[in-house]
């Protein structure tokens, strides 16, 4: 299906990119603008720190405008560059971590498949923006408890040892986090829906 989204400026992706196969590279800021939302948002659901999201988001748009040239015209240039995202996504992640079966990675890639299967196009932004929402619902050591295991890679040996509780304990704080953000998304996403 060709997308030919039309700007404020009443400029079509195709004409952009016509502007800029002729020339006109301050064009590409246009699409830049268009698209860097959606492309964040794409990599910041998942990864861990949105700082490495950024920084492959921008590398996204230095590779697509080298291949410009390549781009069918006759396909979705989100859809586009989506693919290049996916492609540095899974390259970064093949890099720098080694998946074991059981661990958070396997647990990421599990989700990362969830993700691809049954998220339309252009929700992710929606997504981040609820999880946002509803972490700040939180309370602070809930955060920070999220912040330790799953972004600082604090294990669960080493939680329970700082926070004084058992393993059973902990996994089930932990487990009853991830369900009070799973049930603040849900009921978030269906308000939107109506």
């Amino acid at each position: 299906m060709k997308e030919n989204i039309i700007s404020l400026d009443g400029k079509s992706d195709g004409s952009i990119i016509d502007d800029i196969l002729q020339g006109n590279v301050a064009a590409y800021s246009l699409l830049v603008e268009r698209y860097q939302s959606a492309v964040r948002a794409f990599l910041v659901i998942r990864l861990n720190t949105p700082h490495e999201a950024e920084d492959l988001a921008q590398e996204t748009f230095i590779i697509a405008f080298k291949k410009i040239a390549e781009f069918n015209s006759e396909s979705s240039f989100l859809a586009w560059l989506r693919g290049i995202a996916a492609y540095l996504l899974k390259n970064y992640q093949r890099k720098h971590r080694a998946v074991t079966l059981g661990s958070a990675d396997e647990l990421e890639h599990l989700i990362n498949q969830h993700i691809d299967e049954n998220i339309h196009e252009g929700a992710e932004l929606d997504m981040f923006d609820n999880l946002t929402i509803c972490l700040e619902k939180l309370t602070e050591k809930m955060r920070n408890l999220l912040t330790e295991h799953y972004t600082l890679g604090v294990s669960l040996a080493e939680l329970c040892r700082k926070y004084e509780d058992k393993h059973s304990t902990m996994t089930m704080r932990l487990f009853r986090i991830r369900q009070s953000l799973k049930t603040c998304i849900d009921k978030r996403i269906q308000q939107q829906q109506r």
